[in-house]
């Protein structure tokens, strides 16, 4: 009897050591929680994932090359007049039915004009117009003296040789002022004529321009 109850003690103590090695008897467990809720950092050398931007080419919403000069001769533009800074929707110059250039909200055919050099590098330009044509060419802007009146804009058939077609580009803060022969154009919206041509100095501010592009110019002289 007592030969049993030794062998019974040692396989008692034997089967508790076993436990305590292998960890079974731990009823916690490890700090930190299961693996199933740690949360894995990235490897130090991990850079965060960024959402490409889409350019305008990539992206669809441009049509005309970022680099296109708008003086080239080669694009068709729209001028958007801009007032404290800013530019008017729904507001661009184009040619009326009585052939006067006039900002009105008439944004088509009417609207497009092309700045072609009177001769590479006199900064000098005729403005065509983009798609108004008669005979298979283009009007150009002219401006015209009206007695006591301000002068305003019209068309005529080009004729570079006429100072009264020559414009040239200041640029000023993104947009650009627009002269001829000392005169600029500047938008009187509460005035009875609208768009005119005034020195510098005038009244109130000149009017600036922004240059919109509508793509590739179409017209003899223009390509």
């Amino acid at each position: 009897m007592t030969t049993r109850r030794y062998a019974l003690a040692v396989a008692a103590s034997v089967l508790v050591l076993g436990q305590q090695a292998c960890g079974g008897g731990d009823d916690n467990p490890p700090a930190g929680g299961s693996p199933s809720s740690e949360t894995v950092a990235p490897p130090a050398s991990a850079e965060p994932s960024v959402e490409p931007s889409l350019s305008p080419s990539a992206s669809g919403s441009a049509s005309t090359p970022q680099s296109a000069d708008p003086l080239s001769g080669k694009r068709q533009l729209i001028f958007v007049p801009l007032v404290d800074g800013k530019e008017q929707a729904g507001s661009v110059i184009s040619v009326t039915p009585a052939g006067r250039a006039d900002v009105t909200n008439r944004d088509g055919d009417t609207a497009l004009f092309v700045p072609v050099e009177t001769r590479p590098g006199s900064g000098r330009y005729l403005l065509k117009t983009g798609k108004l044509v008669e005979g298979g060419e283009p009007y150009c802007l002219q401006v015209k003296a009206n007695g006591s009146n301000p002068l305003t804009v019209v068309t005529q058939a080009c004729d570079a040789g006429k100072i009264t077609q020559q414009f040239r580009f200041q640029r000023l803060k993104g947009a650009y002022l627009i002269s001829s022969d000392g005169v600029y154009l500047t938008w009187r919206p509460k005035a009875k004529f609208g768009l005119i041509a005034e020195e510098s100095g005038e009244g109130d501010d000149l009017t600036s321009w922004r240059l919109r592009d509508r793509g590739a110019a179409g017209i003899p002289g223009g390509n």
